[in-house]
């Protein structure tokens, strides 16, 4: 995969729960996006599936 054609579509801020996360998952849905980078937060180790999931700081800004 190239970085450099990546997009940040949304960010999420505040308290993260597997209620919220769904919450955004499903605002999220129409826009079929098939890979999520996420930080070490274990609800989206537990909430994503694995083959959709990159638990890495390395394409953050």
């Amino acid at each position: 995969m190239e970085p450099r054609y990546k997009l940040t579509f949304a960010h999420a801020f505040g308290r993260l729960n597997a209620a919220v996360l769904r919450a955004l998952f499903a605002l999220l849905k129409p826009f079929e996006i098939r890979l999520f980078f996420t930080d070490y937060f274990n609800v989206c180790g537990r909430t994503l599936p694995r083959e959709n999931h990159v638990v890495s700081k390395r394409f953050t800004q």
